[in-house]
């Protein structure tokens, strides 16, 4: 994927949660478009820690290059 592809996505309205499907059979979610930053090469998905979602609990060094596929995610929470 690229990250003009990934931009449009994102860029959507209304936002959805998305699903990034990768390469080695991972997925990370999406829940709020502020929880991504798109470089040229990577993508970092932010996940905001529980209680205080200004905090972030984790962040992930995504290759746009495994991303295989963008899905609407499930959401139960």
């Amino acid at each position: 994927m690229d990250a003009a592809t990934l931009v449009e996505i994102m860029a959507e309205t209304p936002f959805q949660p998305l699903q990034l499907r990768l390469s080695d059979g991972r997925s990370h979610v999406v829940r709020h478009p502020e929880q991504a930053i798109i470089s040229n090469r990577v993508v970092y998905v932010v996940t905001p820690r529980a209680g205080d979602p200004r905090i972030a609990e984790n962040v992930a060094h995504v290759s746009l290059d495994h991303i295989v596929e963008v899905t609407p995610a499930l959401t139960s929470s």
